[in-house]
C-alpha cells in the first residue's frame, strides 16, 4: 500500500560534491518538500551530503558501491512506500530495468536526464572496447526507460531536446535547468578576494574536469594573455580530471601565481564566495546542447560568461549578457585581455532576472510532474550574439 504524499529520489553521484547532479537533486528535493509532498532522497557521500531537505538517507560505501546500495536501498523504499521516484544518473545499464519494476508495482517514475545518454557516455567513457560491448544493454535499458516514466526532466534546451529524440527517446521531457545558485550567491557579501591576486584578471573554473571540456584551451588563454603583458591568472577547482593540468600549465609558463588549483571540497557558502572574488568563467566545451551548472553559478554572482559562439543552449538563455569568442585559445586570450573583469550591473540584473524566471519554470516542471502543478513556460528574448 502506497503513502499518498512520499517521493523517493535516488541519487546515484556523489552527494557531498557541489557539482551539477547533486545541485539538481537538492533544488528538486526542496521544490517537493515546500510543495507539501514527503520526500526521502537516498544515495552516498564522501561528505556531509548537500541535498538538506526532507529525509536524507545515505547508504555506506563509495563510487560504484555506495551508488549500487544507494540504488538498492531506494527500490526497497520505494515498492514499499513511495507513489513517485525519481532517478538519476547518466545511461546507467540497470536504469530501465529498475523503472520498468517500479512501474509495474504502481510507482510513477520520473527520470532526471543529465545529458542525452548516446551522446554523453562517448564523452565521459571514450569508445572502448567496455564500452562497445555496454551498449546493447544499455539501449535496452533506455527503451524500457523511456516506456515506464512518466516524464523526463531535461537539463537543456531545444538542442538538448534535439539530442534526446535522436538518442530515441519519445516519451515527455521537461526542461529542469540547472539554475539552482540563485538563492546560494553571495549577493550581500562584501567578495574576499585574496591580497595576493592584486588587480590581475581571474579566470575561474569549477566543475568536471574530463578531457572534453577543453581546459587546456582556458589555460592556453591565460599564458598568450600574459605574453602580451595582461595579468590575466586562472584558479582551478573541480573533479574527475583526466589531465595533468598543472604539467600542461607549466609547459605554457604558468606559476604557481598564474594557475591556482584548489582541491578542498567546498561548502555551498563557500563555493559562492569563491565565484563572488572571480572576474570571469568560459564555456570552452564543444558541446552545444549543456546549460553548464556552473554557469548559471557564475552568472548569479555577477561572472562575466565568455562562450562559444555556435548557438549552443546557454547561448539561447543568457546570450545577450555573455561575451563570446571562436573556440580557439587565440581568440578567447584576446577577449580575457580586451574585456572588463565581472559584468556590468545591467547585464548583472538582467541575468538574474532571466535565472530566476528559469528556476520558477524547473520548479513549476518538478509540481507538474509530481502532481502538483501546471507547466510554467518561460517566454525569451532573442539572444544577441
Amino acid at each position: 500500500m502506497t503513502s499518498a504524499n512520499l517521493a523517493v529520489i535516488i541519487a546515484q553521484e556523489d552527494m557531498g560534491r557541489h557539482c551539477g547532479s547533486t545541485m539538481r537533486v537538492r533544488l528538486v528535493a526542496q521544490t517537493l518538500v515546500q510543495s507539501g509532498t514527503r520526500v526521502t532522497t537516498v544515495g552516498w557521500a564522501t561528505a556531509q551530503p548537500l541535498v538538506a531537505y526532507g529525509e536524507v538517507v545515505v547508504a555506506p560505501g563509495r563510487g560504484a558501491v555506495g551508488k549500487l546500495r544507494a540504488v538498492l536501498r531506494g527500490v526497497a523504499l520505494a515498492r514499499s512506500e513511495a507513489t513517485h521516484v525519481m532517478l538519476t544518473s547518466i545511461g546507467a545499464p540497470y536504469n530501465g530495468f529498475v523503472a520498468w519494476y517500479l512501474r509495474r508495482r504502481g510507482v510513477i517514475v520520473i527520470y532526471d536526464a543529465h545529458d542525452p545518454v548516446f551522446d554523453a557516455i562517448p564523452m565521459v567513457f571514450g569508445n572502448g572496447v567496455l564500452v562497445r560491448i555496454a551498449m546493447p544493454l544499455v539501449r535496452l535499458s533506455q527503451r524500457l526507460l523511456d516506456g515506464a516514466t512518466r516524464t523526463a526532466f531535461t537539463a537543456g534546451g531545444s538542442r538538448f531536446a534535439a539530442r534526446m529524440r535522436a538518442g530515441g527517446w519519445r516519451g515527455p521531457m521537461l526542461p529542469v535547468l540547472n539554475v539552482h545558485g540563485l538563492a546560494d550567491a553571495a549577493l550581500d557579501a562584501v567578495p574576499r578576494r585574496p591580497a595576493e591576486w592584486g588587480n590581475a584578471k581571474i579566470v575561474v573554473y569549477t566543475g568536471g574536469m574530463q578531457r572534453w571540456r577543453n581546459i587546456t584551451t582556458q589555460i592556453d588563454a591565460v599564458a598568450l594573455a600574459r605574453e602580451r603583458g595582461f595579468d590575466v591568472r586562472l584558479v582551478l577547482r573541480g573533479f574527475f580530471a583526466q589531465n595533468d593540468y598543472r604539467k600542461h600549465a607549466r609547459s605554457r609558463g604558468l606559476g604557481d601565481d598564474a594557475f591556482i588549483e584548489m582541491r578542498e571540497p567546498l561548502s555551498v557558502q563557500a563555493f559562492h564566495a569563491l565565484l563572488a572574488a572571480c572576474d570571469y568563467v568560459v564555456s570552452s566545451e564543444r558541446v552545444d546542447f549543456i546549460t553548464q551548472s556552473s554557469i548559471c553559478d557564475a552568472l548569479a554572482n555577477g561572472v562575466q560568461v565568455v562562450s562559444i559562439d555556435d548557438g549552443r543552449d546557454i547561448n539561447t538563455y543568457f546570450g545577450e549578457v555573455f561575451r563570446y569568442y571562436d573556440g580557439s585559445a587565440g581568440d578567447l586570450a584576446r577577449v580575457l585581455a580586451e574585456c572588463d573583469g565581472r559584468m556590468q550591473e545591467g547585464d548583472w540584473r538582467t541575468a538574474r532576472e532571466r535565472l530566476a524566471a528559469l528556476n520558477e519554470e524547473s520548479r513549476a516542471n518538478v509540481r507538474l510532474a509530481f502532481g502538483k502543478q501546471a507547466r510554467v513556460t518561460v517566454e525569451l528574448n532573442p539572444a544577441v550574439n
